[in-house]
């Protein structure tokens, strides 16, 4: 195993347990919802400090994976400050009872920091390869990748203000947003979220990373679809009789 591996490896496990300390400090564990955008990030400036070569595609690709933690992990405390514990981790603290501190460290904060290593992995693998050679970056993939990062983003950061402006607002409270953004997708964020990542994953092939990176964009797609993502939210939504209509003239995901 490498220095830089073993370097990556001992910051996940202090990121795991500072987290998991201030979560038993603050009673909140849906403080693990900044920890993900902020653990993407530092990993990324960490291994791109450990690179052995600080080309203009790995510093992109760094940066990428830096305005993505920070955007969601400002947005997720703009949220949360000033609230009472989100109602999923409040159920979970209700059913785990007195083993909710050993819980909540393994099946939070443990199995979260192996999601986000994975998740990182078109960060970490090229700044820790070989330097590429000459005419091994593929500029049109680059490119393409670059494209689809700005793209999700921009989905993502304008769907987040749009729903955040819309909720802040006394006049909306039990109404279904379905405006901006939201006419076109009943979840653009997670559009954006999706897009992103395929377009990072798609940067660091460009360098010539192994194909292993495509677990990262493959692991969002599936969380988003079929566990914490869209289906949480259907299910939660679909109480609201208001949404029927929503569901029957609206795009569960794809904006067109």
């Amino acid at each position: 195993m490498s220095n830089s591996t073993l370097i990556l490896s001992a910051f996940l496990l202090a990121w795991t347990l500072l987290w998991y300390t201030l979560s038993r400090l603050l009673q909140r564990m849906d403080i693990a919802d900044i920890a993900w955008g902020m653990g993407v990030a530092v990993m990324a400036m960490l291994s791109l400090a450990l690179s052995s070569d600080l080309s203009t595609p790995r510093i992109v690709v760094s940066t990428a994976g830096l305005v993505w933690g920070l955007r969601l992990a400002w947005h997720i405390y703009r949220r949360s400050h000033g609230r009472p514990e989100d109602a999923r981790y409040r159920a979970w603290r209700a059913e785990w009872g007195s083993r909710v501190h050993v819980r909540s460290f393994f099946q939070v904060f443990v199995l979260q920091t192996l999601l986000m290593a994975v998740v990182s992995l078109p960060i970490i693998v090229p700044n820790l390869r070989s330097p590429p050679t000459d005419g091994e970056v593929n500029m049109v993939l680059l490119t393409v990748g670059g494209l689809l990062y700005v793209t999700g983003l921009l989905f993502e950061s304008i769907a987040d203000w749009q729903l955040a402006r819309f909720l802040s607002d006394a006049s909306n409270t039990g109404k279904v947003m379905r405006v901006g953004l939201w006419r076109r997708s009943r979840h653009p964020n997670y559009f954006g979220e999706v897009v992103l990542w395929w377009g990072i994953a798609a940067m660091a092939l460009a360098q010539g990373a192994p194909a292993v990176v495509l677990v990262s964009p493959v692991l969002v797609t599936l969380l988003i679809f079929k566990v914490s993502g869209i289906p949480m939210l259907e299910e939660k939504m679909a109480r609201d009789p208001k949404y029927a209509d929503y569901i029957a003239n609206t795009n569960v995901f794809w904006p067109f």
